[in-house]
């Protein structure tokens, strides 16, 4: 990963954060809507796949679709600000360049490669979103290893990358099956993610 990848300058990280929020209401996690505006289209897919090659086959192709001439990503949750510098000497925040190959490169950098890993594995909830803002992926690991993505009407997440989305049902017994030990916490859960979003 690149120094230019990285977010080491402050007015940088706050022009990313402040973007951010045009994407995404941070204070927000699931099931609540987490986006700032709707969008046409949703789907949902298991955390684990941002590790996957496939998630970066969907951002680059996203990206290309929708006029990227970037790819962000910032951490929400813990804060990326300044304790987090003090930490690793950057933000908690990326850049990406949108080709195949830098989304590729990148995100595995983001999951393996030293003290950066902690920008995606050590991050409780993290967004993704492209510099047109026509797109957004937020990411809650720690409580329900859901991802969430909102796209124009025209985008098929599926059929771009080949990662499994969920219907309603399969919301259903995901939650169960994550909170098997509490049924009544994916009971809570379920509809009220469905009422948000349109899967």
């Amino acid at each position: 990963m690149t120094v230019n990848e990285l977010i080491v300058d402050r007015r940088t990280f706050s022009s990313l954060r402040e973007e951010c929020h045009t994407i995404f209401e941070t204070g927000k996690r699931l099931p609540d809507f987490v986006f700032s505006h709707p969008f046409d289209r949703y789907f949902a897919f298991e955390y684990a796949y941002v590790y996957r090659p496939e998630f970066g086959l969907l951002v680059s192709r996203l990206s290309g679709l929708l006029g990227d001439e970037s790819v962000r990503y910032l951490m929400i949750d813990p804060d990326p600000g300044e304790d987090y510098f003090s930490e690793m000497s950057f933000f908690g925040g990326i850049s990406i360049t949108p080709s195949l190959d830098g989304a590729e490169r990148c995100l595995t950098g983001m999951s393996r490669e030293g003290n950066v890993r902690r920008i995606l594995v050590g991050a409780n909830i993290g967004a993704f979103w492209g510099a047109s803002l026509k797109w957004g992926i937020h990411c809650d690991r720690i409580s329900w290893e859901l991802a969430v993505i909102g796209v124009p009407k025209d985008i098929d997440v599926p059929a771009l990358s080949g990662i499994p989305c969920m219907n309603e049902g399969a919301i259903g017994r995901y939650m169960e099956g994550q909170y098997h030990w509490s049924g009544h916490t994916a009971k809570i859960f379920t509809p009220r993610f469905l009422n948000n979003y349109a899967i």
